[in-house]
């Protein structure tokens, strides 16, 4: 975190992208979860202290999955969402 008081878009990427990719996995089983695509906007900073992340499948396919996510702050603050595209278990 160096001298700011916020994280850096690389951590709550990252966060989210694990958030996406665990949904995935929960809904199309082993095999899945595997990163295509990913998309995060950023709404506000995501200052110091906890994280959560929340992932949603939208789509379970075959080969592809969706899900969305979100990346809230201590105060339960939205800072990000996102959007994912994985492989799924039959890819």
């Amino acid at each position: 975190m160096g001298d700011s008081d916020s994280y850096h878009g690389g951590v709550i990427s990252a966060l989210a992208d694990i958030a996406g990719a665990f949904a995935v996995l929960t809904a199309a089983g082993e095999g899945g979860g595997a990163t295509i695509d990913l998309r995060i906007d950023y709404l506000k900073p995501a200052r110091r202290g906890d994280l959560v992340a929340i992932g949603r499948v939208v789509k379970i396919g075959r080969r592809i999955c969706r899900a969305d996510m979100e990346i809230r702050d201590e105060n339960s603050d939205l800072v990000a969402i996102g959007r994912g595209t994985f492989l799924g278990s039959g890819s």
